[in-house]
């Protein structure tokens, strides 16, 4: 049965990374103009991930409002990411978020971006490159509980993490926040697909110094690594005001940390 699971596993895993070759077979990347929130910049469309996410999904947004709503970002501009800022990212997939941000942070504000999938590299140094941005590192490794080697899985463009018995992935070192960091971040932006309690159980130093937190929430693929929302909300100091976003169309609102999250959603903390 063992060995049937981690066959099927792996078969899945390949099925895969078939499919997104074939999706990308006859893909040209090309770059477009996006304006968010009195933020221009330029945006390298990499592959039919990079487009289905951030330009089809935006297509009929921006024909109405002549400017990409986003919500979430929204409010990150407005509470969270302030001039001067020195921000985690720990998933930085195709680098949208990491050049927005890092034009908010501004040139005294840097960000340190966590991307273990190498053709996300690729991209992330593609979009940092045509909007000339200087404050920003990609960090070609996992961000965990403990320092080693993981397996990511490689066939799917936003990277998640394989359980042991899982094979069919690539292999990346991966860090703790608190090992890898020697300045204080003042923010901490976590997007790992169901991973992030793992991420802020290897932050515990830094979570002490109370830094603004931005974290998708994963419910269901919290399961696979053994954790729950609960498990997570137990790390997040009381002395932070959670806000939390259920609706992408909604803007978030106050978090009494008691009412289940049940689906994805996005939980903003401010100390």
């Amino acid at each position: 049965m063992q060995l049937r699971n981690l066959l099927g596993t792996d078969i899945k895993e390949s099925i895969k990374k078939v499919l997104v070759r074939f999706r990308n077979r006859n893909f040209k990347p090309y770059v477009v103009d996006r304006t968010l929130y009195q933020t221009d910049f330029k945006f390298y469309v990499g592959d039919k991930d990079g487009e289905s996410w951030y330009v089809d999904s935006s297509a009929d947004i921006l024909r109405e409002h002549k400017e990409w709503l986003w919500l979430e970002m929204e409010f990150v501009k407005n509470f969270i990411c302030k001039e001067g800022d020195i921000v985690l990212e720990c998933g930085g997939h195709h680098g949208l978020t990491a050049v927005v941000i890092s034009k908010w942070i501004g040139p005294q504000g840097y960000l340190y971006s966590f991307e273990p999938n190498p053709k996300n590299q690729i991209i992330m140094h593609k979009n940092l490159e045509i909007n000339s941005i200087k404050n920003v590192e990609i960090v070609p490794n996992a961000i965990g509980s403990e320092a080693g080697k993981i397996m990511v899985s490689y066939s799917n463009s936003n990277s998640y993490v394989l359980k042991k018995k899982e094979h069919n992935g690539i292999e990346v070192p991966v860090v703790t926040a608190d090992d890898f960091i020697n300045r204080k971040p003042t923010v901490i932006k976590i997007d790992v697909e169901g991973f992030e309690t793992e991420v802020l159980k290897g932050a515990q130093n830094l979570l002490k110094t109370l830094p603004k937190l931005i974290i998708e929430l994963h419910p269901d693929m919290m399961l696979r690594y053994g954790n729950s929302v609960n498990d997570l909300l137990l790390l997040i100091d009381e002395r932070y005001k959670l806000w939390v976003q259920r609706d992408i169309n909604k803007a978030p609102e106050p978090y009494d940390r008691k009412t289940p999250i049940t689906q994805r959603a996005h939980l903003f903390a401010i100390p």
